[in-house]
């Protein structure tokens, strides 16, 4: 499983300028699925609209073995991060 991956929605977004949403979201992790709300920035800009988000994860809810280091395991806390833009296609 080498790929996360977050898909969602979000009711009654405003494109009029810059907003935070409440995305309601499926996080996908090592195969392992979980809903998520997740708070993104919308930001329009030429044509288009730019996503940012960022969300704190627990390893252990995705079954994500963790390394140790000196019999001592990281951190069960891990942050993905996102930062899109979407466009108009052709341009």
């Amino acid at each position: 499983h080498p790929f996360a991956q977050v898909k969602g929605t979000a009711p009654n977004v405003s494109l009029s300028g810059p907003s935070d949403v409440k995305l309601n979201a499926t996080v996908e992790l090592n195969g392992v699925q979980r809903q998520e709300q997740i708070e993104v920035h919308l930001d329009p800009q030429g044509g288009g609209v730019r996503a940012k988000f960022s969300f704190p994860i627990s390893l252990d809810a995705f079954k994500v073995e963790r390394p140790e280091l000196l019999f001592v395991k990281v951190e069960d806390k891990a942050t993905i991060d996102g930062d899109l833009v979407f466009s108009e296609s052709g341009k």
